[in-house]
């Protein structure tokens, strides 16, 4: 993290009024930011933004990339041509919001402080494109300070309950805020949606001159009989055929999609079939079904067995999970270790995950938290719900860290290979790549 201001965990109510206020006493950096892609949606923001961010450094463009949160280090948020940012950089940056907020008695968040950071950043770069992913909502985010004539392209991704405490407790309630950083001057790419919200977004578009472009309507993306390496992603009549992403899940396909039609849509932007392919192969997204190796994991478990990190965190997460899994071989057993945040339901998460293909669940702390929930509480939530009845005391567990749950799946699973999806919070990742060699 950056030196200041220190990191707590807890978010205050949302209000982009001193990041405004910040930025006009630095001289407005991110007015100098042209060919902004803005980002948003509930879940898959992160790889459509890598999507855009690779497939526009393939065609040659410069081009800056905005993420949050990041895994293992703050750098990961802040990329400019798939470099993230230096740590003396970040510093000087982080130092110079530092004074200047503490000289005019203005309190800034981290976020806040890492979105500013990476406008002074990227305005430095003078990019050809920008990428940013919206935080929370969009409404009152801080990344929403952009001008008409600098969006280019807008995507949002699938809606689904999260954050509700911010952003209110509906579907509705949270689209409204999304919706809040849809231009004129782009079309708005929408991914697949709930009925209900794609008749939300239709009417807002139809109030507000906004061209909305919906997956199912608009495109969609098509399997190819007998390719497996390839699928049809059809738009507007045409048929474009495009390879797999690395990016594992079906899901993914429908970010990837929602990418290359936003990229469709930008005046003077032509698209070269190698460069779109080549692009589509290497993006690489950390953290979102990613085969975990590292030798002081796998060999807790019985030869052969996979373990696959993914970030997933809230329902729409969980269901794109659930619905990888169910993709799978089903005579290799599954198994979910989930951690997760204080203040989040892990019934309702859970409750996606209750499937006859997984055979069991062990709930640990994750220790990359800041604010962790007790493994206790998150085997409470989810054994003594009506909705996960599927996990009962007969499959669900509780241990206190990663390392201990995977020697437990190890016995448990009578020492045959099977497969181990770690899940419930990103920061999951920290518990992988940092904390359990200090466990064993």
């Amino acid at each position: 993290m950056p030196h200041w201001p220190i990191y707590t965990g807890a978010t205050k109510q949302i209000n982009n009024a001193n990041v405004v206020r910040v930025l006009d006493l630095l001289g407005n950096p991110h007015q100098k930011l042209q060919n902004v892609i803005h980002i948003n949606g509930t879940n898959g923001k992160g790889s459509m933004a890598s999507f855009c961010h690779q497939i526009l450094m393939q065609h040659g463009y410069s081009c800056t990339k905005y993420t949050s949160p990041h895994l293992l280090a703050c750098n990961e948020r802040i990329v400019f041509n798939n470099t993230p940012i230096s740590d003396e950089e970040l510093y000087l940056f982080a130092e110079q919001i530092r004074l200047l907020c503490e000289e005019n008695r203005i309190e800034i968040t981290i976020f806040e402080t890492t979105t500013i950071a990476a406008f002074l950043f990227f305005a430095s770069k003078d990019p050809q494109f920008n990428v940013i992913e919206v935080g929370m909502g969009g409404l009152n985010d801080a990344t929403n300070v952009f001008a008409e004539e600098q969006i280019v392209g807008v995507i949002l991704g699938t809606i689904s309950l999260d954050h509700t405490k911010f952003l209110g407790p509906t579907l509705e309630s949270i689209a409204a805020h999304k919706l809040a950083i849809a231009k004129q001057s782009a079309p708005l790419v929408c991914s697949p949606q709930q009925f209900d919200i794609a008749n939300l977004i239709d009417y807002y578009c139809a109030q507000n001159n906004i061209t909305p472009i919906f997956y199912g309507k608009d495109f969609e993306v098509i399997t190819i009989e007998n390719d497996p390496d390839n699928f049809c992603l059809q738009y507007l009549g045409q048929q474009y055929i495009l390879p797999y992403p690395s990016l594992q899940g079906p899901h993914q396909l429908f970010n990837l999609a929602s990418a290359v039609v936003c990229l469709l849509n930008i005046e003077g932007l032509e698209l070269n079939y190698q460069a779109l392919h080549e692009a589509i192969k290497n993006t690489k997204w950390a953290g979102r079904l990613e085969k975990i190796t590292k030798p002081h994991l796998t060999n807790l478990l019985p030869p052969k067995s996979e373990i696959i990190f993914d970030g997933a965190h809230n329902e729409g997460g969980a269901q794109a999970l659930a619905n990888y899994i169910a993709t799978l071989d089903a005579s290799i057993p599954n198994y979910i270790i989930i951690g997760r945040s204080k203040e989040t339901d892990s019934a309702i998460f859970a409750k996606h995950l209750a499937k006859p293909e997984v055979s069991g669940l062990v709930a640990v702390r994750s220790c990359g938290e800041v604010r962790p929930e007790m493994e206790h509480i998150i085997y409470g939530q989810i054994v003594n719900s009506p909705h996960t009845n599927y996990f009962n005391k007969t499959n669900t567990f509780c241990k206190q860290n990663l390392v201990e749950a995977l020697q437990f799946i190890n016995t448990i699973s009578h020492h045959a290979y099977c497969r181990v999806f770690i899940c419930g919070s990103l920061y999951m990742a920290r518990d992988i790549h940092i904390l359990s060699p200090l466990w064993i």
